[in-house]
């Protein structure tokens, strides 16, 4: 099982987004559970993640919606 929760801070600072995404990953309690059950990465670049660790690509948008 594969679970991921995507947080996007826009419209600031990147170094300031990045400490909000951080504050709001230590304060929720789905990511504090998907941090301890689960391996996670960040990245402070804000160009396009297009798959996972394991070689797996990201579904196609119209499929991950519905």
């Amino acid at each position: 099982m594969q679970s991921n929760l995507l947080i996007r801070i826009v419209g600031v600072a990147p170094e300031i987004a990045f400490d909000a995404a951080k504050t709001v990953t230590l304060h929720s309690w789905v990511t504090n559970y998907l941090i301890a059950s689960r391996t996670i990465f960040s990245s402070r670049s804000n160009g396009d993640m297009t798959g996972f660790i394991d070689g797996r690509k990201n579904p196609e948008i119209t499929k991950a919606n519905g």
